[in-house]
């Protein structure tokens, strides 16, 4: 019975001096001195050579992510307390855009009522200028027909009668009549 594993390496094969190798036969003692010092050997380098600058890198590496995980810490910090300052000046605009739109309501309403008693006080003054303009029209045309009146019954009077009657007569007498249609007036 051979071992199958055996078949395929040419290297356990051959062996040495002493015949193919048999890893279960420690015969020969001066192989296995030789085989510790060549993996003490090559374990020193693979941990000088390799393990050292593998694991420089490996914790290098996780300083970075330690750093870069503070970094992200903070930045979300610096975030959330941006964007709180940012709602605490969205909320003071705000407030403030209020306040100023009530403001300029309460003076818009202000202005309104200022302007509508202005325009009720010019329209006021105008009716009454209008009213002592017709007033004094009034008069002055009551006056002319008074004078016109008086200058005509004169005439009338002064053909009628063949006599001259005075303007004085005929004023008083036209004022007597026009304060008797004045007073049927009323």
């Amino acid at each position: 019975m051979t071992a199958w594993w055996l078949a395929g390496d040419p290297f356990l094969l051959l062996g040495g001096p002493d015949g193919p190798f048999n890893p279960i036969d420690i015969g020969n003692k001066s192989l296995l001195f030789w085989q510790v010092v060549i993996f003490g050997l090559l374990f020193t380098i693979l941990l000088w050579k390799v393990w050292g600058p593998l694991m420089k890198t490996v914790n290098e590496r996780e300083k970075k992510i330690q750093s870069d995980l503070a970094s992200a810490e903070e930045a979300r910090r610096t975030a959330d307390e941006s964007r709180a300052k940012l709602q605490r000046e969205l909320d003071q605009a705000s407030a403030s855009a209020k306040s100023m739109l009530a403001e300029a309501e309460a003076r818009a309403a202000k202005l309104k009522t200022d302007l509508e008693s202005q325009a009720r006080a010019q329209a006021e003054s105008m009716i009454q200028k209008a009213h002592a303009q017709i007033e004094a029209e009034k008069a002055q045309a009551i006056r002319e027909i008074r004078d016109q009146v008086v200058d005509l019954s004169v005439e009338i009077s002064r053909r009628l009668v063949g006599r001259e009657v005075g303007r004085e007569d005929h004023l008083k007498e036209a004022d007597r009549l026009l304060e008797k249609v004045k007073v049927h007036r009323s």
